[in-house]
């Protein structure tokens, strides 16, 4: 990790944690995505689902982030989220809901 002035990582270093964040509605992970730096696509090997592959930068360091929209229901957003943490070596994994008010 390289550090800047104020002790936070610098935008472009290599990420130092990673996670996976799954979304089930577009908007959702139009949300995400729109956080993400060089993104990339990847794909899972165990399941051929495509990934895109970015960094998150924050004062408290870089992070990997893998971005995936999937059907929804529980056992397969649970498979998908299982092999990607795997895959990535990701320390958090993350569904991402977005609900309307009222």
């Amino acid at each position: 990790m390289t550090a800047d002035a104020t002790g936070g990582e610098k935008p472009g270093s290599t990420p130092d944690h990673a996670a996976v964040i799954l979304t089930a509605l577009p908007v959702e992970y139009d949300a995400v995505h729109s956080y993400l730096a060089d993104v990339k696509e990847e794909e899972l090997p165990a399941t051929g689902t495509i990934y895109e592959v970015g960094r998150f930068d924050s004062p408290l360091g870089s992070w990997k982030i893998a971005l995936v929209q999937v059907d929804p229901g529980n056992y397969e957003a649970a498979v998908e989220a299982e092999r990607a943490i795997s895959h990535l070596q990701a320390s958090v994994a993350f569904f991402v809901k977005m609900i309307r008010p009222g």
